[in-house]
């Protein structure tokens, strides 16, 4: 079973990230950052109950700390990139 949304989320993230730092971007670099990216998109997809209040920041819970872990891995990898490229 192939999840077609998930394979085309990694194509665009390997395209948008060759666009901008090249074609010798390693496969390990573009796999990780897609996994950040959908622990991100997932988190911020979930969480909003309130419009104005966000429990996210008063609540410390495994889904706060996986997206602030994932927040980390995409800022680092994209400050390395950046200083590569």
């Amino acid at each position: 079973h192939v999840n077609l949304n998930e394979e085309m989320e990694k194509i665009t993230t390997e395209v948008v990230l060759r666009a901008i730092y090249g074609e010798d971007i390693d496969d390990e670099m573009v796999a990780s950052l897609h996994h950040s990216y959908s622990v991100l998109i997932d988190y911020l997809g979930t969480m909003r109950l309130f419009p104005r209040i966000d429990l996210r920041k008063i609540l410390c819970n495994p889904a706060s700390l996986k997206f602030k872990k994932a927040l980390a891995e995409v800022d680092g990898r994209l400050k390395y990139l950046t200083e590569q490229y």
